[in-house]
Parts: C-alpha cells; structure tokens; sequence
C-alpha cells in the first residue's frame, strides 16, 4: 500500500482498549475524551508543531518502524496515540513529510546483545 495508506491502516491497528496515557495537551487536566472539539483541533495543532513529535515521526522511514510506533503509543501514551486517530489523514500527510527528508534528530542506537 501507499505509504499514507500504510500509515493511517497503522494509526487504526493501534486503537483497542487505551490504557491511562500521559501525555497532555498544554494545560490540559481532563482526559482528552472529555475535550470539546475546538480543544481537541488545539491539541493537535499543538502536538503536530512539536519539536520532539516532529522529530520523532521523521525516524519512522518503515511500515514496520511507524507500527512500533503506534504499538508503543497505544502501551505508554494513549493521549497521544488519539489524537493521531482523530487525525489520521494530517498524521499520514505529515509522515509523508517528514519521512522523506533527512532525519530531524540521530536515531536511538541498537540494543546490545544481553539488554
């Protein structure tokens, strides 16, 4: 498939059941299912021009990496993970994006063996 395609099948594998997430809009204190429209498109503005977002989803150069991704998100960060649902098409627009480009910060190294 596209690599939009790809992206926004991922973004909809990821959601089941959310666990507690932890990331928060700016100011936000209520769970993100509890926000009203507005403050959720004020959310995501806020999350996709996010230094550290940004960088993060320019490492996803592979079906597979993007996956972990979201599997990761649904486990740690389910906020997060939402808000990319609810936006799937400017989430898979911005992967597009930036995973063409060089890379907006060094990739984590491997593991070593034994970790």
């Amino acid at each position: 498939p596209p690599p939009a395609a790809a992206a926004a099948a991922a973004v909809e594998a990821a959601s089941s059941a959310e666990p507690e997430g932890r990331w928060r809009p700016e100011g936000a204190k209520r769970p993100l299912s509890s926000l009203s429209l507005l403050e959720v498109r004020r959310a995501w503005e806020e999350l996709e021009g996010s230094a550290d977002f940004r960088a993060d989803v320019s490492l996803l150069r592979t079906d597979q990496q993007l996956r972990t991704y979201l599997l990761e998100l649904h486990e740690e960060d389910s906020e997060k993970l939402r808000l990319i649902q609810l936006h799937a098409a400017a989430f898979a627009s911005l992967h597009r994006e930036l995973a063409s480009g060089p890379p907006l910060r060094k990739p984590p190294p491997p593991p070593r063996p034994g970790e």
